[in-house]
């Protein structure tokens, strides 16, 4: 029931109450990236970069929650050439 709320939360965009909300997301790249979605839509620019980066220099293929991370680490300016090439 926990998850279920997080994920009403992340869909709402209630990033404030999804950083309330006290979520647990270790061991679990969905609830990562979306952590680290409201770290940058909180203010919290350093915490959600680094979050963030460490989930693209994963290795491997990112959870479809990523995609909004990423996109606001490119409008940001976090995701840059040498971060895309170190990906590859």
């Amino acid at each position: 029931l926990e998850r279920v709320w997080w994920e009403e939360l992340a869909r709402r965009a209630d990033w404030p109450g999804w950083m309330r909300a006290g979520v647990r997301s270790e061991g679990d790249d969905t609830l990562r990236c979306l952590h680290a979605q409201a770290l940058l839509a909180t203010g919290d620019r350093a915490g959600g970069e680094t979050l963030g980066k460490a989930l693209w220099l994963r290795g491997d293929s990112a959870p479809p929650a990523c995609d909004a991370t990423f996109a606001a680490m490119t409008r940001l300016g976090m995701l840059n050439p040498s971060l895309r090439h170190e990906r590859i």
